[in-house]
Protein backbone atom coordinates (compact mmCIF):
# COMPACT_ATOMS: atom_id res chain seq x y z
CA UNK A 1 0.00 0.00 0.00
CA UNK A 2 1.32 3.65 -1.04
CA UNK A 3 1.82 5.68 1.48
CA UNK A 4 1.31 9.54 0.44
CA UNK A 5 2.86 12.19 1.75
CA UNK A 6 -0.67 14.01 3.45
CA UNK A 7 -0.35 10.82 5.43
CA UNK A 8 3.32 11.39 7.14
CA UNK A 9 3.41 11.88 10.67
CA UNK A 10 2.94 14.92 12.04
CA UNK A 11 6.03 15.60 13.39
CA UNK A 12 7.37 14.70 9.96
CA UNK A 13 5.32 17.74 8.61
CA UNK A 14 6.07 19.81 10.90
CA UNK A 15 9.98 19.44 10.33
CA UNK A 16 9.64 19.66 6.86
CA UNK A 17 7.68 23.08 7.03
CA UNK A 18 10.25 24.40 10.03
CA UNK A 19 13.17 23.56 7.56
CA UNK A 20 11.40 25.11 4.18
CA UNK A 21 10.36 28.37 6.85
CA UNK A 22 14.20 28.58 7.53
CA UNK A 23 15.93 28.04 4.20
CA UNK A 24 13.09 30.47 1.83
CA UNK A 25 14.57 33.83 3.59
CA UNK A 26 18.27 32.43 2.59
CA UNK A 27 17.56 31.42 -0.83
CA UNK A 28 15.67 35.07 -1.54
CA UNK A 29 18.23 36.57 -0.37
CA UNK A 30 21.79 35.36 -1.63
CA UNK A 31 21.22 36.71 -4.92
CA UNK A 32 21.62 39.90 -3.65
CA UNK A 33 24.90 39.35 -2.07
CA UNK A 34 25.96 37.77 -5.07
CA UNK A 35 25.07 40.39 -7.40
CA UNK A 36 26.93 43.23 -5.43
CA UNK A 37 29.57 45.04 -7.19
CA UNK A 38 32.73 46.45 -6.18
CA UNK A 39 32.74 49.98 -4.62
CA UNK A 40 34.79 52.19 -7.20
CA UNK A 41 38.25 52.06 -8.90
CA UNK A 42 39.83 49.68 -10.94
CA UNK A 43 38.05 46.90 -9.33
CA UNK A 44 35.17 48.31 -10.54
CA UNK A 45 36.03 48.95 -13.87
CA UNK A 46 37.00 45.09 -13.87
CA UNK A 47 34.10 44.05 -12.87
CA UNK A 48 31.86 46.10 -15.52
CA UNK A 49 34.17 43.83 -17.40
CA UNK A 50 33.94 40.03 -16.15
CA UNK A 51 30.20 40.19 -15.96
CA UNK A 52 29.45 41.67 -19.23
CA UNK A 53 32.55 39.76 -21.13
CA UNK A 54 29.92 37.62 -23.13
CA UNK A 55 29.81 41.17 -25.81
CA UNK A 56 33.51 41.15 -26.14
CA UNK A 57 36.06 38.44 -25.51
CA UNK A 58 38.46 41.05 -24.96
CA UNK A 59 37.22 42.55 -21.83
CA UNK A 60 38.84 39.02 -19.90
CA UNK A 61 41.96 40.40 -21.56
CA UNK A 62 41.45 44.01 -19.96
CA UNK A 63 40.04 43.07 -16.66
CA UNK A 64 43.11 40.90 -16.17
CA UNK A 65 45.19 43.65 -16.86
CA UNK A 66 43.27 45.49 -14.61
CA UNK A 67 42.86 43.05 -11.53
CA UNK A 68 46.81 42.39 -11.91
CA UNK A 69 47.83 45.93 -11.87
CA UNK A 70 45.43 46.69 -8.53
CA UNK A 71 47.05 43.50 -6.80
CA UNK A 72 50.36 44.35 -7.55
CA UNK A 73 49.58 48.25 -5.41
CA UNK A 74 46.94 47.52 -3.02
CA UNK A 75 46.17 43.83 -2.58
CA UNK A 76 42.30 43.34 -1.78
CA UNK A 77 39.78 40.47 -1.39
CA UNK A 78 37.73 41.86 -3.94
CA UNK A 79 40.92 42.49 -6.18
CA UNK A 80 41.80 38.72 -5.69
CA UNK A 81 38.56 37.23 -6.10
CA UNK A 82 37.70 38.48 -9.03
CA UNK A 83 41.14 38.50 -10.56
CA UNK A 84 40.61 34.42 -9.82
CA UNK A 85 37.39 34.70 -11.23
CA UNK A 86 39.26 36.46 -14.96
CA UNK A 87 42.11 33.78 -14.61
CA UNK A 88 39.09 31.01 -14.67
CA UNK A 89 37.23 33.10 -17.61
CA UNK A 90 40.10 33.30 -19.38
CA UNK A 91 41.07 29.73 -19.40
CA UNK A 92 37.40 28.93 -20.17
CA UNK A 93 37.60 31.19 -23.30
CA UNK A 94 40.86 32.55 -24.25
CA UNK A 95 43.33 30.33 -24.10
CA UNK A 96 45.31 29.20 -26.93
CA UNK A 97 46.39 25.35 -25.95
CA UNK A 98 45.77 23.15 -23.23
CA UNK A 99 48.56 23.69 -21.20
CA UNK A 100 47.55 27.56 -21.19
CA UNK A 101 44.53 26.64 -19.69
CA UNK A 102 45.70 24.26 -17.06
CA UNK A 103 48.13 27.08 -16.27
CA UNK A 104 45.69 29.47 -14.99
CA UNK A 105 43.23 27.11 -13.52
Amino acid sequence: MIRWPCYAPRAMRRSVFATLACALPLVLAAPTWAATPPPSGAVLEAWKDVTSFHEDLGRIDRARDLLENEVARAPGLDALLLLSWAHLIWADYRAPSIDAKLASY
